[in-house]
């Protein structure tokens, strides 16, 4: 089941992996291009080692 408490105000994030996993990251990243069109995406992660395990396909 996803959990939507990783969205905030201004941004997404959460604790991995009960608010936060790949399939999610996947799936906004997914929907932002889909619904918005951007020609560039700028993923940014913190210093945490749980951060590199989010690049998804």
């Amino acid at each position: 089941m996803i959990s939507l408490t990783a969205f905030k105000a201004y941004d997404v994030r959460g604790r991995i992996p009960n608010e936060l996993n790949e399939d999610l990251a996947y799936k906004i990243g997914q929907a932002y291009v889909g619904f918005l069109k951007p020609k560039r995406v700028c993923v940014g992660r913190d210093i945490r080692l749980s951060s590199k395990a989010l690049p998804g396909p």
